[in-house]
């Protein structure tokens, strides 16, 4: 294992146990207040802030790679053709990255799209 994984795996078990401590001290929120939350995540506020979230990590995740990348070129422990690398920058720039901000925009944009025209239905008359 690597020193990443074994990192994720201490943490979730903290997380665990923290929750177990806080259910055992009644701790935890009421069940409503969780539903309230999640019902305000549900709304197009809730979704501009999650996608918002997530454009912030694919970017920060982008840089990252690309930091990293060029420390290993310059280590000479990758050579400046490596497809692999490449290939990891691609994917995180262009479609991680890239499909979280075009959804972001486009939940920006409005309800009206080519998608759902707007055209009356038979009720409205």
């Amino acid at each position: 294992m690597t020193a990443s994984a074994i990192g994720g795996e201490v943490i979730l078990l903290a997380v665990i146990l923290i929750l177990a401590f806080m259910q055992w001290h009644n701790r935890l929120p009421p069940i409503e207040k969780v539903v309230k939350l999640i019902d305000a995540l549900n709304t197009k506020g809730g979704n501009l802030l999650i996608l918002s979230g997530g454009a912030i990590l694919g970017s920060w995740a982008s840089l990252r790679l690309l930091y990293y990348v060029l420390e290993r070129s310059q280590e000479g422990k990758l050579t400046q053709d490596n497809s692999f690398a490449m290939l990891g920058i691609s994917f995180i720039t262009g479609n991680f990255t890239g499909g979280f901000l075009a959804t972001l925009f486009k939940t920006m944009t409005g309800e009206s799209s080519k998608s759902h025209p707007e055209t009356p239905t038979s009720d409205a008359e």
